[in-house]
């Protein structure tokens, strides 16, 4: 691929000003060209018929190996769109080669979690937890479940546990079929993707809870878990129609 980088700076004597962009190819071969906007500070937009809010998952989302996560809404505040439905942040698949993207969709509007600022005793009447909007805070419920299968699968590898989260996932009306390339496989269904993993270890195997622990010289000896990469969980963040 090629890339091409335009930078326009110090928009403030024309904060409304319209730049059109011309690109011309040198063979006769048709050329695909994919266009984004790095940042919306200045609520900068593209314009036309062919702008579209497909493929625009980025770094480090459409990577081989991650875990892929949309967002969607579970409470009536905030986007009016509907409970139930894909935020409209939520960026989409599929990825620049072709690959479907995001994996599966958790909740990410107005989540309630822990605020970082708080430092009791807060005067100022600050609150210990705040409800925040986005990916990343539907990441973390892929996390913790993620977590949650490895309690079940310590040896599950990159691969293994993705598929137990995909198959586990719910479709419903507001996906539509799945996978798509706006919910993936479908919605986040943690207790069935905790029990698909307990149903795929051979029944010979022993749980790390019920595991013994050896014991060295009749001390009860230090039971190391089993290290392996964990696969990094991303959020799909992005403006809508921020592509052409």
């Amino acid at each position: 691929d090629n890339v091409i980088t335009v930078v326009i700076s110090r928009l403030i004597a024309q904060p409304l000003a319209t730049w059109s962009v011309s690109l011309q190819s040198l063979t006769l071969l048709p050329v695909r060209v994919d266009g984004y906007l790095e940042g919306l500070k200045y609520r900068t937009r593209f314009r036309g018929p062919a702008v579209t809010p497909f493929g625009t998952i980025t770094e480090p989302g459409n990577a081989n190996r991650i875990i892929t996560v949309g967002a969607y809404i579970t409470k009536s505040t905030g986007y009016a769109i509907g409970i139930g439905t894909l935020a409209d942040f939520s960026s989409r698949g599929p990825t620049r080669d072709g690959r479907q993207k995001p994996d599966v969709a958790a909740p990410g509007d107005y989540v309630d979690s822990a605020n970082g600022a708080y430092i009791p005793p807060a005067a100022d009447g600050t609150l210990p937890y705040t409800s925040m909007s986005g990916t990343s805070m539907a990441a973390p419920m892929v996390t913790g479940t993620s977590a949650l299968i490895l309690t079940e699968d310590p040896k599950a590898l990159q691969a293994t546990l993705r598929s137990y989260l995909r198959e586990s996932a719910r479709s419903d009306a507001q996906t539509g079929e799945t996978p798509n390339n706006s919910w993936g496989y479908g919605k986040l269904d943690a207790q069935a993707a905790v029990a698909s993993a307990r149903e795929h270890l051979p029944q010979t195997a022993i749980s790390p809870q019920s595991a013994p622990a050896p014991t060295t010289r009749g001390l009860p000896a230090t039971t190391l878990a089993h290290r392996q990469p964990i696969p990094l969980v991303t959020g799909t963040f992005s403006h809508p129609a921020t592509r052409i």
